[in-house]
């Protein structure tokens, strides 16, 4: 270190008392350590920090994990003469409630739910019967609440939508499943207390979107499962005050790419599915391509022509699109054929002739 770099370092002045060799030494000392250090730290070198690397997604369920917070023990009083459902109970929380992957009780007694457990709750047709038997659960009793299939014959139209208010206190859930449970979109309303939800899962309903008007306060919400309704294109234009919204599945909802338009205030998506609908063309490209959060794009059965899907593929090189574009002549409609048969042996009796 010369002592032109120690003076302007140790703000020594020239007109002062010459400093002994000691000092001198010491000082020196001091300050190629200091420089030493400096140098070492990882990067320094560069002149601007390494960019955080974009997270490669797989496949259209790569949704990560709940962001959740461990809760102290549960003791949860259930009626005692019967059962209002199910619960799973897993060590971690997860997206993925098979019950196989945990532990089942029956909704019935006092239950304990250890510290750090994740609750899953399962209503049946006697909660369906009387929803105000959950009423004395406290706020926290669950974490995700799955409701399949609620209307299993014409006397039982409606009651999904009925019963949304008494589960819309449990305020600690994070998970919501309402897959084919003929909900509307009046009853899903009630889900505008549930501030910690992330994940609302709403496959194969009656909707047409309004309700997403109504939800916008929901910052925690990430996912949103559209699939399989009949949206109306106007509703569409809340989406962008979902300003955490990861994952957008807005497959066979017969949307065309002029209701799209939205995307351009949805620069958060990470995963869209717009598959199955014939009216999202080429057109979608201008849409997406600006998307730099966008890691996966489903256009399988969509209108995007070899053409499109080309021109996406080398804008975004980085982007995982599920396509059947570039398959074996035939192979598509065999799958589809494949698919079609096989939901038709699953849900038709669920629908009632209704095709839904």
């Amino acid at each position: 270190m010369n002592n032109r770099l120690r003076d302007q370092i140790f703000n020594i002045e020239s007109n002062k008392r010459p400093a002994t060799k000691k000092t001198i030494f010491v000082l020196s000392l001091l300050g190629l350590i200091l420089s030493c250090s400096y140098m070492a730290q990882p990067g320094i070198a560069a002149k601007e920090p390494e960019a955080k690397k974009k997270r490669k997604i797989e496949n259209q369920y790569d949704w990560g994990n709940v962001a959740w917070k461990p809760q102290a023990k549960r003791l949860i009083d259930f009626p005692k003469d019967k059962s209002i459902g199910g619960l799973a109970i897993f060590n971690k929380p997860c997206f993925n409630h098979d019950e196989k992957l945990g532990r089942s009780v029956k909704a019935q007694g006092t239950v304990e739910i250890a510290p750090g457990e994740f609750v899953f709750y399962f209503p049946n047709h006697n909660f369906f019967l009387n929803p105000s038997l959950v009423n004395n659960l406290p706020a926290n009793a669950f974490d995700g609440i799955v409701m399949r299939y609620a209307s299993m014959a014409d006397e039982d139209e409606g009651r999904s939508a009925k019963a949304m208010p008494y589960l819309a206190r449990f305020t600690s859930v994070a998970v919501m499943d309402l897959e084919k449970s003929e909900m509307s979109d009046t009853g899903l309303r009630a889900l505008k207390s549930m501030k910690n939800l992330q994940y609302l899962g709403l496959f194969a309903n009656e909707l047409d979107g309004s309700f997403l008007k109504d939800l916008t306060e929901l910052k925690m919400l990430r996912i949103i499962i559209l699939s399989n309704n009949t949206l109306k294109e106007e509703n569409l234009q809340y989406i962008p005050l979902y300003k955490g919204l990861k994952v957008l599945n807005l497959a066979h909802t017969r949307v065309s790419t002029k209701a799209l338009k939205f995307l351009a205030q949805a620069p958060s998506l990470e995963i869209l599915s717009l598959s199955g609908n014939d009216d999202v063309k080429d057109d979608l490209i201008p849409l997406v391509l600006p998307l730099k959060n966008l890691g996966l794009l489903d256009i399988r059965r969509a209108g995007v022509t070899q053409a499109g899907f080309d021109k996406i593929r080398k804008a975004r090189p980085d982007l995982t699109i599920m396509t059947y574009l570039n398959r074996k002549p035939g192979k598509p409609n065999e799958e589809k054929g494949s698919k079609t048969k096989e939901y038709e042996t699953i849900f038709g009796p669920l629908s009632r002739d209704r095709k839904l």
